[in-house]
């Protein structure tokens, strides 16, 4: 027959009652935001104003080796011009651009990972940089830079024109061309502040408004309607959501529409100068037909391969990847997926049931040990990663001596480990300050009770 408890000890055990509700919560916390929340997070910060000095070092180093050979210098000074000027639009651009890239891993994603065969492993890995990068990433980047890149562009052909032209074009010329540069530039700027569809589509037509005037009688009622039916299709291939994007207008362009529009306000019937073997010309390149692809099987527009390849990651492995790595990489995500999140997550809800029952029984301890180990592993690794990636490996890096470059070039990049672990680690010291300053003052009172009750016979003998 068991023991009776006295009225003492049920009265210190009643102690524990406001540690067992704290721990209760303290579980539930860790276990649902290990199953909510990353299980990886990993914040990439771009410091535009350190990239910039890079590009800045590179580009003094690159001066100080060509002005040693005056033969190529001479030969490349147009080139050399045109590159330096681009740099520096760049680099003034640069200086006022910041931005955080995220890289996630969730429980819900490994689990697909795991269970989803290759189609699991395929969205594993284009849920960790697929939207991310390219929607968050490249969308900023591309509208950041692309308005500097068309007006440094444009002021290296305006130089150059001058320079090889310099007879032949009159001061009212030149009048003229800076007077359309003026308005692009205008536009441009108007643009990158104010996105909206309506002024994207004000400040293109400004452009033409501006070109129509000046050549007065060269277009006719329908060559207008015509440019005007340009301008609107372009704002519409660029239309995301209600502002207008720069890498929407690159992803989503529709070359059919553009050629039907562009061919329509030919005057003589011939092909239009914009048209390279009747395709468009952007950028530089002629650009691919809808579904049609080069001769080597590839796409002709770069941009269009880099983005996808940022949208879907795994295009870029799935090449390499047979039915058999599928298979291991899904075995692999499975032992992750019951190591790092399955057991931690049982082991923290059982931790939670078993404080709420221990209320209500006479023996209201809990050992709370296995769950604290979990969340100290969990927490210490994060703080160790930004340690590392914040201390000690700018620190080594340093001591290396690679050149004041490199160290500007790894200074442009700060990295930040969040996710469920910097939960964790909170979780763990709630619960270490618990035992230490609660918990353990109630074990040391049950302590001494048992040993008065103890020694309460012998003394009543003697």
């Amino acid at each position: 027959m068991a023991k009776q408890m006295s009225q003492e000890m049920k009265a210190i055990q009643k102690k524990f009652i406001p540690g067992n509700i704290i721990i209760c919560l303290v579980a539930l916390v860790a276990g649902i935001c290990m199953i909510l929340m990353p299980w990886v997070d990993i914040r990439i910060r771009l410091d535009g104003a350190k990239i910039a000095e890079f590009m800045a070092d590179m580009s003094s180093d690159s001066s100080a080796e060509v002005s040693t050979n005056k033969a190529f210098e001479s030969s490349n000074d147009e080139g050399a011009d045109a590159t330096t000027t681009i740099l520096n639009a760049l680099m003034d651009s640069l200086k006022d651009f910041s931005m955080e890239i995220p890289i996630n891993i969730y429980p819900a994603k490994m689990i697909k990972a795991a269970t989803g065969g290759k189609e699991g492993v395929k969205e594993m890995f284009n849920s960790v940089i697929g939207q991310q990068g390219a929607d968050v990433f490249l969308e900023e980047f591309v509208n950041e830079i692309t308005p500097v890149v068309l007006k440094a562009s444009i002021n290296v052909t305006i130089d150059q024109m001058f320079a090889e032209l310099e007879k032949e074009l009159t001061d009212e010329d030149r009048a003229l061309i800076q007077k359309y540069k003026a308005e692009v530039t205008k536009a441009l700027d108007s643009i990158s502040k104010d996105p909206s569809i309506e002024n994207a589509r004000k400040q293109l037509n400004g452009i033409c408004d501006v070109i129509i005037e000046d050549v007065d009688g060269d277009f006719t009622e329908e060559d207008v309607a015509d440019i005007r039916k340009i301008v609107d299709e372009l704002v519409k291939q660029g239309t995301k959501g209600d502002k207008f994007d720069y890498l929407h207008l690159i992803k989503n362009l529709d070359i059919d529409a553009l050629e039907d529009v562009v061919n329509g306000s030919s005057n003589d019937g011939g092909e239009s100068p914009s048209l390279a073997n009747g395709k468009p010309i952007v950028n530089g390149f002629a650009v691919k037909y809808e579904g049609e692809e080069s001769s080597s099987g590839e796409s002709d527009n770069p941009l269009t391969s880099i983005i996808g390849l940022l949208e879907n990651p795994s295009d870029l492995i799935a090449g390499a990847l047979d039915e058999e790595m599928y298979s291991t990489l899904n075995l692999v995500f499975t032992i992750m997926t019951i190591v790092f999140v399955g057991i931690p997550v049982v082991l923290c809800f059982i931790l939670a049931l078993s404080s709420l029952i221990h209320i209500f029984t006479e023996k209201k301890r809990v050992r709370y040990w296995y769950v604290m180990g979990i969340l100290f592993i969990s927490g210490m690794t994060i703080i160790m990663c930004n340690l590392v990636a914040n201390v000690l490996l700018p620190n080594l890096i340093s001591s290396m001596g690679l050149g004041s470059s490199i160290g500007t070039l790894f200074s442009a990049f700060s990295v930040k480990f969040l996710g469920s672990g910097v939960v964790n680690a909170v979780c763990w010291l709630v619960l270490a300050l618990v035992s230490l300053f609660y918990y353990r003052r109630v074990k040391k009172q049950v302590a001494r009770q048992k040993q008065i009750e103890r020694n309460a016979p012998s003394v009543a003998v003697a």
